[in-house]
């Protein structure tokens, strides 16, 4: 019976270590804002840290509206972006590898329609093809 005990004892010990492992990775992986985020020389930094910055980034306009979120790695733009107009309506959706855009991007003006130098293939920042 003592074994059963303690055995549940650990259990139960493992399992908290578990629940606190996830909620202190859950608070650090909270996003920042755009105004919490300062660029020096190309590297995006956490105002609150004055480190390079690795994390998700959201922001919105005075509304409430969504402006933009994406994510940075190293202080460098990382993985998909999206921004919105004032309205709603879509600005850009696109990728960034290593603070480049990456890949197809969308890019539209605020009446809907594309914009053509601005959407399409890219790499290393250089649009490639349509």
């Amino acid at each position: 019976m003592t074994g059963n005990v303690i055995f549940f004892m650990l259990r139960q010990s493992i399992v908290m270590c578990f629940f606190c492992l996830a909620f202190t990775a859950e608070a650090k992986a909270e996003a920042l804002s755009g105004n919490q985020i300062v660029e020096k020389d190309g590297v995006s930094y956490s105002i609150l840290t004055n480190e390079p910055y690795d994390g998700s980034v959201i922001n919105f306009f005075s509304n409430g509206q969504l402006d933009y979120k994406g994510s940075f790695k190293n202080g460098k733009k990382e993985g998909i972006w999206v921004g919105y107009y004032l309205d709603g309506q879509l600005r850009f959706k696109g990728r960034y590898k290593n603070g480049k855009r990456h890949g197809r991007w969308e890019t539209k003006t605020k009446y809907g329609q594309k914009k053509r130098w601005q959407s399409g293939m890219f790499k290393n920042d250089i649009r490639v093809s349509d």
